[in-house]
């Protein structure tokens, strides 16, 4: 149920840890709380458009290939982003996603995704600026590289009520160019390191019992970062797990298999196990669908962070430690699995 481990090389460990070094917590925070909230188009456009033109500029800002990629879903089922959260019919939704692209010497992209905006009532500090930030971040810190894939940072919209920005990504990106693999960044910088303080749903030992264990023996920190993958994305998952352990510690990455591909060695546990559909609160559903390897990212939302879209889930609240090691840990997996171009070496400092 673990992906292969990986074992990153000596160079490779020391650009992480001065890239790490060179992540000023402050300076990140910072860059959280110059994001308006809360942003949507449908309940603050103004807001949206906003924190649209920020992420622009600074991919711009970076010297990456930027473009604005508008959809229109003419009709789809989704969930209200407020109240109840129920089921909800969307019409004539009109959006767009943000991407940034670093041509390699192949056109095939490994992708990097976050969502832009957030629920209705909620500023969306962790829910999921801190993810954008990321985004801006390793935007300047690859530029100085010279890669052997291509690699594209996606801006998505519509996530809160259904994907629906993902949905329009994956095909608008694969008719440029082949995807090997994504990294799906979903409200990633909330940590309490005191015992109980991680819940997690029902079921969660009949699949994970290995991981399950581990976290009891430690006394349900809520401190560990959750690594939601398909098979497909092993190698995806265990260079990222490599990468976050190089430099937060080893129990801190937990990979878990997605559900449904688990379920298959014991299909009657799909049956009696309510969370399946907890792993499938993600732009990386999209990429799964299409065929992609996918990675999410998670310190596990509501299983953990009590101003999961409220109207508390403010810049203070964040962990910006934590922020810099998974900034750092992602620049690192993208280095490893695009590779270095022809004559270049895998040596390298931060920007």
């Amino acid at each position: 149920m673990s992906p292969t481990s990986a074992v990153l090389d000596p160079g490779m460990r020391r650009w992480l840890a001065d890239t790490v070094e060179a992540l000023d917590p402050s300076e990140l925070r910072a860059q959280v709380e110059a994001f308006p909230g809360p942003r949507s188009r449908i309940h603050r456009p103004d807001a949206m458009h906003t924190a649209e033109g920020r992420v622009i500029d600074a991919f711009s800002e970076a010297g990456w290939q930027v473009e604005r990629l508008p959809f229109t879903t003419a009709a789809g089922f989704g969930i209200r982003d407020h109240g109840d959260f129920r089921r909800a019919r969307y019409p004539n939704l009109s959006g767009a996603n943000v991407i940034a692209v670093r041509p390699g010497e192949v056109s095939a992209a490994l992708v990097v995704v976050a969502h832009l905006d957030t629920v209705r009532d909620s500023p969306g500090a962790n829910d999921n600026t801190a993810a954008v930030v990321v985004l801006l971040n390793l935007a300047r810190l690859l530029a100085p590289l010279r890669l052997r894939h291509t690699v594209v940072l996606a801006a998505t919209d519509f996530e809160e009520i259904g994907l629906f920005g993902a949905r329009a990504l994956v095909p608008a990106l694969r008719d440029e160019r082949p995807l090997i693999g994504a990294i799906n960044l979903e409200t990633i910088a909330y940590v309490d390191r005191r015992p109980g303080t991680q819940r997690l749903p029902g079921g969660m030992s009949a699949l994970y019992p290995r991981q399950v264990a581990a976290l009891r023996r430690r006394g349900y920190p809520a401190d560990f970062v959750a690594l939601i993958h398909d098979r497909a994305a092993r190698r995806l998952t265990a260079t990222f797990a490599a990468g976050l352990a190089e430099v937060t510690g080893p129990e801190i990455p937990v990979p878990l298999r997605a559900p449904a591909e688990v379920a298959r060695i014991a299909p009657l546990l799909m049956h009696v196990i309510p969370f399946v559909n907890n792993f499938a609160r993600g732009d990386h559903v999209a990429f799964w669908e299409a065929g992609v390897p996918a990675l999410q990212v998670t310190d596990t939302a509501n299983f953990r962070y009590g101003a999961y879209h409220r109207g508390d889930d403010t810049p203070e609240r964040l962990d910006y430690e934590r922020l810099a090691a998974i900034t750092a840990a992602t620049a690192a997996t993208i280095r490893v699995l695009a590779g270095p171009a022809r004559g270049e070496s895998e040596a390298g400092r931060p920007a």
